[in-house]
């Protein structure tokens, strides 16, 4: 009786649990062993997108949510995290609104994902100063479609 009335509250520890309205998945895992993959790319990603940098990540999927970024002052803020899915099962992490901004427009552009025919993109990083601060945005450019690419481009030069 005490574990049906915790799961009946619509606040704490069950809503956090069970009402993630702030999450996009494009993998849509169809066996046990795909829900295990997309478990562990979500959890712990292979890399951060930001050590990526100038190099090609063909990207097949994306997984997106809202999380809270605590600030200098100690205050909370909501961010958003993506983890990028290659097509040989990598994923790199990213906390950025610069990288969400370049994934809608990518997806305005090519389409939502899942993309058969992934699109390969370039990470990249700019320091931009105002008010005194300098910020680092990280984005990434587009180079195409993977099937589309000169040879050399295709695969990242990953260091795992």
């Amino acid at each position: 009786m005490e574990n049906e009335m915790i799961m009946l509250e619509e606040t704490g520890i069950t809503a956090a649990l069970t009402s993630r309205k702030t999450t996009f998945c494009s993998f849509k895992p169809t066996t046990d062993e795909d829900q295990v993959n997309l478990f562990n790319m979500i959890t712990s990603p292979d890399q951060r997108l930001a050590e990526m940098i100038n190099l090609v990540i063909p990207v097949k999927d994306i997984f997106a949510e809202e999380v809270y970024c605590r600030k200098e002052d100690g205050s909370l803020e909501t961010a958003p995290r993506i983890v990028v899915i290659a097509d040989d099962g990598k994923a790199y992490q990213a906390v950025s609104q610069g990288v969400l901004n370049a994934f809608t427009m990518l997806i305005a552009s090519f389409g939502p994902p899942t993309w058969d025919d992934p699109i390969c993109i370039q990470p990249y990083q700019i320091s931009k100063t105002a008010g005194g601060q300098t910020r680092n945005i990280l984005s990434f450019k587009v180079l195409g479609r993977k099937s589309k690419l000169p040879k050399s481009s295709k695969s990242s030069k990953s260091s795992k």
